[in-house]
C-alpha cells in the first residue's frame, strides 16, 4: 500500500527504514527548537536571576556558641563563635601548645570558624534574614540554631592563655539580639513541606580598596582572604534550596569623602536617624569619641608601641612620625567606640534585655530603612563580577542561580 512508509515499485513495496522517518523528524523537531530559542532567547534573564544565588538541599543550620571570657583583650567580656557544620561535628580536638590553634584529634577533619566579640559577629549576621516558620499559630526562627558545647582558649590582657566553657543562656541572649524569632522554641524537625517557600537570603554588596576585593555582608566587611581562612565557613551550614545570596551591586566606599552606598541612599531618601546612625560607625565624630573615651585607655598608646610597629607606620606615613603618630591615635579612638558599641551589647546579653540602639548594628537598629535599600537596588537587577562568584560562592557553595518563577508565570 502506498504510503508514508512505502511506495510501489512495479510489483515489489520498497518499504523505508523507520529509522529514517525519526532521523527526518528529528531533523524538523531541531529547526523547530532554533527558531523557538531565537524568538525566546531574549527572554532568558527574565528567567534566571542574574543576581540570586543558591545552594543545597536540606533545612539550614547555624552552628554556634558562645563563651563568657573575663579579662579578655580589648574588655571582651563574652566571645560568639561560628562554626562550619564540620567543625560542629567533630568529637575531639587538641590546642597546639605553640600556634594555640585547635586541631582535630585521629581521622577527622574540619573546615573554619569564627570567633569574634558579639558587635562583629552580630554585625555580620545582619546581613541574613529568614521568613518566620509558622508552627502551631506560632512564629517561629526557620534557621535551625545548634548550640555547641566546645570550649574555648584565649588570651587575656596579661598575655596568658585562659579557658572558658560554652554557655547556651548567654548563646540564646545573643541569637535574639539577631532575631527576635529565637525568643520562640525551635522546631528543628519539620516536614519540607511545611517549609518549602521559606526563603533565608544572605545580602552581598562588593567593594574593591587598593585593588583588593572584599564583600559587605551586614555590616560588616569581608575580605577574599578571610574567606580563604575560613572564617565564612558557618555559611556552608546555610546552604539549602531555601537559601539565597542575593548580590546588592557595589558598595561603593569613599571614606575620604565621606560616601557610602547606604549612607547615601539613606540621607537622600528621608533616613535621617539611619543615615546618623550609620556615619557614626563610618566617620565617628567628636560626640562619638567622647562617650568612648574612657575605653582608648584598653588600646596601647603611640609609646607603647615596639620599635618595628612604630617604624611601620612611619613608612606608611612617607617617613613623617607625628603623621604616622596621629594617624594611630585617629584609629584608636575610632577603636575604642567599636569597643563601648561591644560593651552596650554584652550588658544587653547579659542581662536578657535589648540593647541601647547605639550599641547596634545600623541594619538591626533602623530594619525599615535596610528594606528600602535592599529594594532599590535589587530595581537594578545587578549583575555580579566574575570574582564575586569565584572568590564567595563557589567556596561556600551557592554556585546555583535561582529561577525566577515570577518571571516564568508572566
Amino acid at each position: 500500500m502506498p504510503g508514508l512508509i512505502s511506495k510501489p515499485h512495479g510489483e515489489d513495496l520498497d518499504f523505508e527504514l523507520f529509522s529514517n522517518i525519526v532521523l527526518k523528524f528529528t531533523a524538523i523537531l531541531m529547526v523547530v527548537l532554533v527558531l523557538l530559542a531565537i524568538n525566546t532567547g531574549q527572554k532568558l534573564d527574565q528567567v534566571i536571576s542574574p543576581y540570586r544565588f543558591s545552594g543545597g538541599a536540606a533545612r539550614p543550620q547555624l552552628y554556634y556558641t558562645a563563651y563568657e571570657t573575663p579579662g579578655g583583650r580589648n574588655n571582651a567580656k563574652l566571645t560568639i563563635a561560628l562554626f562550619s557544620p564540620s567543625f560542629a561535628q567533630t568529637t575531639e580536638t587538641k590546642i597546639d601548645p605553640k600556634t594555640q590553634e585547635t586541631l582535630p584529634v585521629g581521622d577527622q577533619t574540619f573546615a573554619g570558624r569564627y570567633y569574634s566579640r558579639p558587635y562583629y559577629v552580630l554585625s555580620l549576621l545582619a546581613g541574613i534574614f529568614q521568613d518566620a516558620l509558622p508552627v502551631n499559630g506560632q512564629q517561629t526562627a526557620f534557621i535551625v540554631a545548634n548550640f555547641n558545647t566546645k570550649g574555648h582558649v584565649y588570651t587575656d590582657t596579661g598575655n596568658k592563655n585562659r579557658s572558658s566553657a560554652a554557655s547556651e543562656p548567654i548563646g540564646r541572649s545573643f541569637l535574639r539580639l539577631w532575631s527576635q524569632l529565637y525568643a520562640n522554641p525551635i522546631y528543628s524537625t519539620r516536614a519540607s513541606r511545611e517549609y518549602r517557600n521559606t526563603i533565608v537570603r544572605i545580602y552581598v554588596e562588593t567593594c574593591i580598596a587598593n585593588g583588593r576585593h572584599s564583600f559587605e555582608i551586614g555590616d560588616l566587611t569581608i575580605t577574599a582572604a578571610d574567606i580563604k581562612s575560613g572564617q565564612l565557613d558557618f555559611m556552608t551550614g546555610l546552604s539549602s534550596t531555601n537559601t539565597e545570596i542575593v548580590y546588592l551591586g557595589d558598595c561603593a566606599s569613599d571614606v575620604a569623602a565621606d560616601r557610602q552606598s547606604r549612607l547615601d541612599f539613606y540621607a537622600t531618601h528621608g533616613f535621617v536617624d539611619a543615615a546618623k546612625h550609620l556615619r557614626a560607625r563610618l566617620s565617628p565624630d567628636v560626640a562619638d569619641r567622647k562617650r568612648a573615651a574612657s575605653y582608648v585607655n584598653l588600646l596601647p598608646g603611640w609609646d607603647q608601641l615596639s620599635t618595628q610597629q612604630q617604624s611601620t607606620r612611619i613608612a606608611g606615613a612617607r617617613g613623617d612620625a607625628n603623621l604616622a603618630r596621629r594617624r594611630y591615635e585617629a584609629a584608636n579612638a575610632d577603636e575604642a567606640v567599636i569597643i563601648y558599641r561591644n560593651a552596650l551589647l554584652e550588658q544587653a546579653i547579659e542581662k536578657g534585655v535589648t540593647p541601647d540602639v547605639y550599641g547596634l548594628p545600623t541594619i538591626l537598629a533602623y530594619p525599615d530603612a535596610w528594606r528600602a535599600f535592599v529594594d532599590y537596588r535589587l530595581k537594578s537587577a545587578p549583575t555580579p563580577p566574575d570574582w564575586f562568584i569565584t572568590e564567595l560562592l563557589q567556596p561556600l557553595g551557592f554556585d546555583k542561580r535561582v529561577v525566577s518563577v515570577e518571571a516564568q508565570a508572566k
